[in-house]
């Protein structure tokens, strides 16, 4: 595994990185999930199950996601249809 991670095919191409960020409003957990250096343009989303909220990853991906939280709201898992 060292050597796969080490490689610089690994280095060569990490492909697509979005920043995440997860916080509690006082009734839900939210997540503000973004490919961009400034995240406060980007609206918080609730999980699917509460508000049914979904969005697309990217303009050329067409690829929408959802989000949901478990272990009070530490892990936060996107969610996309198959």
């Amino acid at each position: 595994r060292l050597d796969l991670l080490s490689s610089k095919d690994w280095q060569e191409d990490p492909g697509p990185v979005y920043d995440c960020v997860v916080f509690y409003d006082g009734e839900n957990y939210r997540a503000v999930v973004g490919d961009e250096a400034d995240l406060r343009s980007t609206t918080p989303m609730a999980s699917f199950a509460v508000e049914r909220q979904y969005r697309p990853l990217g303009v050329l991906d067409q690829l929408n996601f959802g989000v949901n939280f478990y272990d009070s709201g530490k892990v936060l898992s996107l969610v996309v249809d198959s």
